[in-house]
């Protein structure tokens, strides 16, 4: 297999399991320092502000001068996004919550987030490293007393620098939209500005941008010659999720959007994790992790040619070919 096959079969994927109560493995530890938490495995560390939950760092263990978060951003650690009673757009943030409390709790880093906006509306956020595991598992809960119609829960949060201190030049971000994007030594102008906007669902945005959908995949993945940060989303049953890169001031912003299945009265937690963990070499290796996941779930399981559920005449069926003329209008016969 060639790697732009695998790319696009692994990108075509689109679905290890949401992990409860595990325990701490060898070598892994929750611990406070200083104005933060610290979260770290055999494979990254995380560093979380001690006021809001933010996510300050994110080092890989095998490189840990190279320091993936722009200092100082001061960035969220969600963002919800409704409805209001006239149906236009509103947000939430953690850092509009009245009441914060950030705390190490049974070897997980746990951010209780109460009153968004003065609404009733609580969240809490859990991230803790799994036994065993190269990647940390973070989970949401959002309590809606407040009757609001929720469409969306960005989360987590993540933002990296531009530059990575590496070789220059040498960076490169890895989307799953279409067949594939990979951008070398990305700059702002290349990317969509983060926006409210952005994370909305509406005509001018397209309505096939979505996962499952143009995007192809529950990953985003960013690196250098020396290291690479993998977000991903394990969510078996395919949900739909906004999953986009885009410029947020002073970088980059890994960002994913839950969408829909909120409710307006009571409490959800995702059914699924989402994963962060650092990987060495190119994309190549960022889709084989994906991959690997992937080829775990119930729907890719079993070999399409083995599988009961498909007709015998679908896999014994002759081959077609489609060919499709391009030009640069339909009036006019020049060349392909």
């Amino acid at each position: 297999m060639t790697r732009s096959t695998f790319l696009r079969s692994a990108l075509a994927s689109r679905v290890l399991p949401w992990i409860h109560g595990a325990r701490l493995s060898t070598g892994a530890a929750v611990a406070a320092a200083g104005s933060a938490f610290t979260v770290s495995n055999h494979n990254h560390r995380l560093e979380f502000d001690r006021r809001t939950g933010g996510l300050l760092s994110f080092r890989a263990v095998n490189q840990p001068e190279q320091e993936f978060l722009p200092v100082d951003a001061d960035l969220p650690a969600f963002v919800i996004q409704y409805l209001d009673p006239n149906r236009e757009f509103q947000q939430l943030t953690s850092t509009g919550a009245r009441h914060i409390e950030v705390a190490m709790k049974h070897g997980a880093v746990v951010a209780s987030y109460q009153q968004l906006g003065g609404v009733s509306v609580d969240a809490t956020v859990t991230v803790r490293p799994v036994t065993g595991a190269p990647a940390s598992y973070w989970s949401i809960r959002v309590v809606n007393t407040a009757g609001l119609a929720i469409t969306g829960v960005q989360f987590p949060f993540v933002v990296v620098r531009y530059g990575l201190g590496g070789k220059p030049g040498s960076e490169a971000l890895l989307i799953p939209f279409w067949m594939g994007r990979l951008l070398q030594a990305p700059q702002p102008q290349q990317l969509t500005p983060d926006s409210p906007r952005a994370w909305q669902f509406r005509p001018e945005t397209q309505a096939t941008w979505h996962y499952p959908g143009m995007t192809t995949a529950q990953f985003l993945a960013y690196y250098n010659d020396r290291a690479g940060i993998l977000v991903t989303s394990r969510d078996p049953s395919g949900s739909v999720k906004l999953i986009k890169a885009v410029h947020r001031e002073p970088g980059i912003r890994l960002g994913m959007a839950h969408v829909g299945d909120w409710p307006a009265h009571g409490a959800r937690e995702l059914e699924y994790p989402v994963t962060l963990q650092a990987f060495a070499g190119d994309w190549y290796q960022a889709a084989e992790i994906y991959r690997g996941w992937s080829l775990g779930q119930p729907w890719a399981r079993t070999p399409l040619h083995v599988r009961r559920d498909v007709p015998g005449w679908l896999l014994e069926s002759p081959p077609h070919i489609m060919i499709r003329l391009q030009g640069d209008s339909i009036s006019k016969s020049d060349p392909n």
